[in-house]
């Protein structure tokens, strides 16, 4: 069985009572909201992707489909670029296996 992303889901019961209110926390953004995010770990995502968001004292903060994906494409590429290289300096062509790789003129 295949797991449908929440936006694509549809619950047969339809949203929570308190799904009913959320909507975006972009200032003059009125849409409702997909995605529920830390303020800890996605804020500076947010920032970086020129959203501004309206001040409040919760811990989460909510984000329509538009802007989530605008911040997502700025939590992804900040991802890449601190992610570990697979690579070690003593593999060849580029191929790390745990077999020595061999190459067609060894033979």
């Amino acid at each position: 069985m295949v797991k449908l992303p929440k936006e694509l889901q549809q619950n047969k019961k339809g949203p929570g009572p308190s799904r009913i209110n959320k909507k975006c926390s972009v200032e003059e953004c009125g849409e409702i909201a997909i995605r529920s995010l830390s303020k800890q770990k996605w804020e500076s995502y947010a920032e970086r992707a020129n959203l501004k968001l309206k001040k409040s004292k919760d811990r989460n903060f909510y984000l329509c489909k538009v802007h989530y994906k605008a911040a997502n494409k700025y939590r992804k590429s900040a991802e890449k670029l601190t992610r570990k290289n697979i690579f070690t300096e003593n593999t060849r062509y580029g191929i790390a296996t745990k077999k020595k790789a061999i190459s067609p003129w060894d033979k």
